[in-house]
């Protein structure tokens, strides 16, 4: 018989704000101490050029780094107030909150309760705490991803459309979940998500002093930032680790494996859902979070956050096996890799952080093969509804 206070369930709301609020005492005291670091540095150095109507874009000063995000994203810093602490609080505040909120929902449209819902919860505040310690965007693109993800589950193409497009200004990779909402579901999908991205970013961007005509440099320079971006090969994606280890040719086999297996799931899912007139299964928008991960070139330790709710996903599946190894892919995503786990204890594959692109490889795995089985007991049954 399940605990009244473990049903997250019964009042999603207060569990969002508890949740939320946990997440920011958990990091602020840390964050305020440090004060600014070199990514925040470069959103509020990004969002003064654009004030001043000057280019985010051009080199940056010291303590900053190169601005690769959308001009309605620096826009949308600007607006953050000082001082620096208040600033810094916001931002967390809005980090922590759209990923737990993201987060509670799944786990009530999954159905999951009791002690089940309390790990996947617990699991991903450590992933959320890892990420917002970094002081980056990845919680907000984390909840937007997932936000949209849900609502496409509850065939509400409109709303999905929306999600993804506020997760567009923050990073471009929900760019590749609008594969799947293309075809063969709904084209409204679409038309949200283009109307949302022109409104923010080429109405709103248009008023600031760079004017009308500076819009399009603004755009093209983004294009630039974006194409030397990925470029860039040296972080945590299979590709790279594995070249790192010294098989160049295994990395480009993985890395177009993992690509062909993954849209090949995705188109299979897709047209099985639509011919059987339900959405398609959660894993699939985990297994997509995981391939994101392993085959983009600009994946490292923070940005795993887009993983948190992959592990309640599969912690919500009725086979036990596939429970023990969500649990085990969580416990190398977060446990190994903070403090909690002791240094004796270490091991050599650890120093690189490579407990997390693990981690993702076995989320993936593990998605592969529920998808790629003939049973769906569980997507009949537990189809999310907002």
């Amino acid at each position: 018989m399940r605990h009244r206070f473990l049903d997250l369930r019964r009042n999603l709301l207060l569990t969002i704000a508890g949740v939320t609020l946990l997440a920011c005492l958990a990091t602020l005291p840390q964050i305020l101490r440090r004060g600014p670091n070199v990514v925040t540095r470069t959103y509020e150095v990004a969002a003064e050029r654009l004030r001043m109507g000057e280019n985010p874009y051009a080199e940056p000063p010291a303590g900053a780094d190169r601005f690769k995000y959308a001009p309605a994203f620096a826009l949308a810093y600007d607006f953050l107030p000082e001082p620096t602490a208040l600033r810094l609080s916001i931002w967390t505040a809005f980090n922590a909150f759209a990923l737990c909120a993201a987060l509670v929902f799944w786990v009530s449209a999954l159905g999951l309760g009791g002690a089940w819902s309390v790990a996947a919860i617990a699991l991903a505040l450590l992933e959320l705490d890892i990420s917002l310690r970094y002081q980056q965007c990845n919680g907000l693109l984390a909840g937007f991803l997932w936000l949209g993800a849900l609502a496409f589950h509850a065939r509400r193409g409109e709303r999905a459309g929306a999600w993804w497009s506020l997760g567009f200004a923050v990073k471009v990779l929900p760019a590749a979940f609008l594969g799947a909402a293309l075809w063969p579901f709904r084209p409204r999908t679409w038309t949200v998500f283009f109307a949302t991205a022109a409104v923010l970013f080429f109405v709103v961007v248009p008023f600031v002093p760079t004017g009308f005509r500076g819009v399009a440099d603004l755009h093209l320079e983004w294009g630039q930032a974006l194409a030397r971006d990925l470029g860039r090969s040296e972080l945590l994606d299979a590709y790279t680790l594995l070249r790192k280890a010294g098989h160049p040719t295994l990395a480009r086999a993985a890395q177009l494996g993992i690509a062909l297996v993954t849209a090949l799931a995705f188109v299979g899912e897709t047209r099985a859902a639509a011919r059987g007139h339900r959405a398609p299964r959660p894993e699939l928008w985990a297994l997509g979070a995981a391939a994101l991960l392993l085959l983009s070139s600009g994946s490292e330790s923070p940005t795993f956050v887009l993983l948190a709710p992959a592990y309640a996903v599969l912690l919500a599946r009725p086979e036990r096996w596939l429970r023990w190894g969500g649990l085990l892919a969580a416990f190398f995503g977060t446990v190994v890799y903070t403090d909690l786990w002791p240094k004796a204890f270490r091991f050599a594959w650890q120093t690189e952080y490579l407990s997390k692109p693990g981690a993702a490889f076995l989320v993936w795995i593990l998605c592969v093969m529920v998808l790629g089985s003939s049973y769906e007991r569980f997507a009949g049954k537990n189809s999310p509804q907002v």
